[in-house]
C-alpha cells in the first residue's frame, strides 16, 4: 500500500459524472483506467471525463476531475459558558461540611462532508433512468446520441458531491449539572468523611443538513407530466407521500434549484439524558504500629448508580425505510433507509448500579539504617460488583471485581529513591457498550460465501449492536521508578518510572463484513457463533446469488488481549543565570509497542503510529528577564509514525516475530512545534494583573499528514492527532487576580 498524493474520487466529480449505461465503454478497475465516463463541469453539458492515475484502490485516482471531500472543520465551533458556587460551614470544631454547585453549557458545531450520491445497486441515490426527463436537453460530445427514452426502464450509475447545499452538520448543545454535599470531620485518632454527589448531562443533537434518501431518489426520478411539465414519478403514483416531490436535475455543478435541494434535505435530531447518584463514605486512622511506626490505613465504601436514555423523534429511526411506491429505480422497501447520515434508535432508560468498599494501608518497614533511610510496604484491595439492568428487554446482568494493588517505597537516602508497584486492574464495560441502541449505517459490503469465495460486493446495511452480556477487561500492571535529587546539583530533579500492562478479555468491535470472521463461519459449516454477525435468508451450505448477506453485524466482545510497555520521565532544573531566575522541566514518554491480539482476525502492532509515536517529548522554560517582565518557551517534539498498525494473521508468527511494514510511502516524519509567551506582571496593593502576549507554533510548521482516521478534511485521511492544526496564531490578553 501507499499514499496517493491528490487522491479524488474515480467515480463521481462536483458536477457529476455519468459511469454506466450505453454511453460507458472500457474497463475501470484499481489497477486499469481505460473507461469512458462523461462529466458535467457546465449545466448540462457533458464532456469526456478525465481520469487521474490508478492508485491501487477501486474507485480512488490520483488527480483527474474526480471529487473529493474539502469540507470538513478543520476546528469544531465551541461556545462554552460555566458556573461555579460553593458554601462552606463549621458545625463544631471537628465537624466541617460543605455544599457545591457547577454548571457547563457547551455549544458545538462541525461540518462533515459534502452529501454525495453515487449509483450503487441496494438502495442509495445516483441511479438514474434514461427516462430521466433533464436528460432529455442535456448536450452530448459530437457523434455521441442522446440515450433519453420517455418509455425505458433502463438505468444508468451516477455519482455527484452535491457542493450546492450545505455539508452534514452536527450541532451538539450539551448542560451538565453537578451538586456535591460533603461532611467530614474528627472521630478521636480518626478522620471521617462522608458524601452524595448527583449529577445530570442532557444532550441535544441535530444534524442541520441530513440527505433524506427516499425523498432523493423520488426527487431524481423525474418525468414528463401529461402537460409536458416536469414532476416526480412518485408524485403521479403516490400523491399522498411523495406529493409534494420537487424534481431535482443533478447535470452539472449548480443545476440543482433551492426548492429542491429543500426538498430532499431535512433536519435529524436526538436527545440523550445521562445522570448518577453517588453515596461514599471512609474513615482513615492509625489503629496499629510496626517496629518502625503507625500504619496508615483507609476503609471506604460508595454506592453510585448510572442511568441514560435517548429519544429520537418518529421517522427518524435508523431503521425507518423508504417508502417505494412510485419511484421506479433503486428503491428497495426492504432495505432502502430513509437516512444517509447516521441516526439514532430509541433507548429506554438503562442503568448501572456499582457497590464496592476498599482498604489501603501505608506500613513502614525501615527507617534510619544503612541503605534505608526509610522503607514502606504500601497495598490496597477493592471489591467491586456491578448490576446492569435493561427494564424494557427484561436483561439484568451482574459480575464481580477484585482488585489490588502491593507497592514498595525505597528511600536509600536524600540522593536516590526508587519505588515499584504489582496491581490487578479492570475497566468495566460502560452502559453504552452494554445496551446502546442498534446503530443502522447504509453501506457496502462483501460477501465471501458466494461466487465461489472471489469476494461479491453489494449494498446491506451495517448494524453497530450493543453486548448485553460484556465482562470487565483485566489488566495486570508492574511499576518501578527511580526518583534522583542529587546534592551537587541543587534545583534538579529526575523520575523514570517504567511500566508493562497486559489486558486480557479486551473489548474489541468484531465485524461480520471482515473476510476472516466470514471465513471462519464458512469453514464451520455455519455453527461458528460468528455467523450470528452475518445473517442470510437461507443456512450456510447455501452458496447461490439467493443467499446473500442481508446485513453485517458489528458488536463489542471480550475476544481481544492487549500487550505494551514503556516509561514516563520527568526531569526539572531550577537556577539562576545572569542572578535571575531560570527554569526548566521536560516530560517525556516513550512507547514503542501496542501489541493488540485481535484473536481470529490476528495480531496488530499500534506502536509508532497515529496517534501513539515511540517518543513524545515537551520542554517547557522559563526566564525572569526582570522582576516584572518573563519569557516561557514550550516544545513539543514526536518521533516519526508508520501509517499503519503491523499486521499479523493468525496464520503467520506470532509478534514479535512481524511482518515488514507494507506502506511503500515514507513514514510521516518527524516534527516539533515551538510556542512562546511573553508576560509582564503589574503589582498593586489590592490585585495582580499579567499582560501576556503567546505566539503558537512560532515557525508555522505544518502538521504531520495522517491516513484513514485523522482529525481533519480530507479524502480519506487528516493529519496526526496531537500536531497543530492551524498553523501560526496569536493570543493576547490580561489576567488579574484579587
Amino acid at each position: 500500500s501507499h499514499l496517493v498524493p491528490y487522491s479524488v474520487f474515480g467515480q463521481s466529480s462536483f458536477g457529476g459524472v455519468i459511469t454506466s449505461g450505453p454511453l460507458v465503454s472500457g474497463t475501470c478497475n484499481a489497477l486499469v483506467i481505460a473507461c469512458n465516463y462523461l462529466n458535467f463541469k457546465q449545466n448540462g453539458v457533458a464532456t469526456p471525463f478525465v481520469h487521474g492515475a490508478p492508485s491501487g484502490t477501486a474507485n480512488i485516482e490520483s488527480g483527474g476531475d474526480g471529487a473529493f471531500y474539502s469540507s470538513a472543520s478543520l476546528k469544531s465551533l465551541l461556545v462554552s459558558k460555566q458556573y461555579f458556587g460553593r458554601a462552606d460551614y463549621d458545625f463544631t470544631d471537628k465537624i466541617h461540611g460543605y455544599v457545591q454547585y457547577a454548571r457547563t453549557e457547551n455549544r458545538n458545531m462541525n461540518n462533515h462532508q459534502w452529501v454525495e450520491v453515487r449509483g450503487t445497486n441496494g438502495g442509495s441515490p445516483g441511479v438514474l433512468g434514461l427516462n430521466n426527463a433533464f436528460l432529455k436537453s442535456v448536450i452530448f460530445p459530437a457523434g455521441v446520441t442522446n440515450p433519453y427514452n420517455a418509455n425505458s426502464t433502463a438505468t444508468f450509475n451516477f455519482g455527484k458531491m452535491l457542493t450546492q447545499t450545505k455539508p452534514f452538520q452536527p450541532e451538539t448543545f450539551e448542560n451538565n449539572d453537578v451538586i456535591i454535599a460533603s461532611l467530614s470531620g474528627d472521630l478521636g485518632q480518626y478522620k471521617w468523611e462522608a458524601g452524595y454527589e448527583h449529577a445530570k448531562a442532557t444532550q441535544y443533537t441535530r444534524n442541520n443538513n441530513n440527505l433524506n434518501q427516499a425523498k432523493m431518489l423520488a426527487a431524481e426520478n423525474a418525468v414528463f407530466d401529461a402537460s409536458g411539465k416536469i414532476v416526480c414519478n412518485a408524485a403521479l403514483v403516490n400523491p399522498a407521500v411523495y406529493g409534494n416531490c420537487v424534481p431535482i436535475n443533478l447535470f452539472g455543478p449548480t443545476s440543482e434549484s433551492a426548492e429542491a435541494l429543500k426538498y430532499v434535505t431535512g433536519v435529524t435530531e436526538y436527545w440523550a439524558h445521562t445522570k448518577m447518584d453517588d453515596v461514599n463514605a471512609q474513615i482513615t486512622g492509625s489503629p496499629i504500629s510496626t517496629w518502625v511506626g503507625p500504619v496508615g490505613m483507609a476503609l471506604s465504601a460508595e454506592f453510585r448508580k448510572t442511568s441514560y436514555d435517548l429519544f429520537t423523534p418518529a421517522g427518524q429511526q435508523p431503521t425507518d425505510l423508504a417508502d417505494c411506491r412510485g419511484i421506479q429505480f433503486n428503491c428497495n422497501p426492504a432495505s432502502t433507509t430513509m437516512w444517509a447520515s447516521n441516526t439514532l434508535a430509541n433507548r429506554p432508560e438503562v442503568s448501572q448500579a456499582v457497590k464496592e468498599v476498599a482498604y489501603e494501608f501505608d506500613a513502614p518497614l525501615l527507617k534510619d539504617v544503612p541503605f534505608f533511610d526509610s522503607l514502606n510496604l504500601n497495598g490496597a484491595f477493592r471489591y467491586t460488583k456491578y448490576t446492569n439492568e435493561d427494564p424494557t428487554k427484561r436483561v439484568t446482568t451482574e459480575f464481580t471485581a477484585k482488585t489490588w494493588k502491593v507497592g514498595l517505597d525505597w528511600h536509600v537516602n536524600d540522593d536516590v529513591k526508587f519505588r515499584a508497584t504489582v496491581s490487578h486492574d479492570i475497566r468495566a464495560p460502560n452502559l453504552n457498550e452494554l445496551f446502546a441502541p442498534t446503530l443502522v449505517n447504509p453501506a457496502g459490503a462483501t460477501d465471501y460465501l458466494v461466487n465461489g469465495g472471489a469476494g461479491t460486493n453489494l449494498q446491506a446495511p451495517q448494524l453497530r449492536q450493543s453486548n448485553p452480556n460484556l465482562q470487565p477487561e483485566e489488566a495486570d500492571t508492574k511499576t518501578a521508578g527511580l526518583v534522583f535529587t542529587p546534592n551537587f546539583l541543587p534545583g534538579f530533579s529526575l523520575s523514570v518510572d517504567a511500566y508493562r500492562i497486559t489486558v486480557n478479555g479486551y473489548i474489541t468491535n468484531i465485524n461480520g463484513g471482515n473476510q476472516v470472521i466470514q471465513q471462519i463461519c464458512i469453514a464451520s459449516g455455519g455453527s461458528s457463533p460468528f455467523c450470528a454477525l452475518t445473517p442470510r435468508p437461507f443456512p450456510i451450505t447455501n452458496t447461490t446469488l439467493a443467499n446473500l448477506l442481508t446485513a453485517t453485524i458489528q458488536q463489542p466482545q471480550n475476544i481481544a488481549s492487549l500487550d505494551t510497555y514503556g516509561a514516563d520521565i520527568e526531569a526539572n532544573y531550577a537556577t539562576r543565570l545572569f542572578d535571575r531566575p531560570l527554569s526548566l522541566r521536560t516530560l517525556a514518554s516513550y512507547q514503542p509497542h501496542i501489541l493488540l491480539d485481535n484473536g481470529p482476525t490476528g495480531f496488530v502492532d499500534n506502536g509508532g503510529t497515529n496517534p501513539n509515536p515511540k517518543w513524545k517529548v515537551t520542554i517547557i522554560g522559563k526566564y525572569n528577564v526582570t522582576d516584572a517582565f518573563s519569557v516561557s518557551v514550550l516544545e513539543k517534539f514526536r518521533t516519526r509514525l508508520r501509517w499503519t498498525g503491523i499486521v499479523n494473521t493468525p496464520a503467520n508468527p506470532p509478534i514479535p516475530a512481524i511482518s515488514p511494514p507494507y506502506f511503500s510511502t515514507p513514514d510521516i516524519p518527524k516534527i516539533a512545534f515551538t510556542d512562546v509567551t511573553f508576560n509582564y506582571n503589574i503589582k498593586s496593593t489590592s490585585h495582580t494583573t499579567d499582560l501576556y502576549l503567546s505566539i503558537r507554533n512560532l515557525f508555522n510548521h505544518a502538521p504531520g499528514t495522517a491516513g484513514n482516521g485523522g482529525s481533519v478534511p480530507g479524502l480519506f485521511g487528516g493529519f496526526v492527532a496531537g500536531d497543530d492544526t492551524v498553523g501560526r496564531y496569536y493570543m493576547v490578553g490580561v489576567r488579574m487576580r484579587y
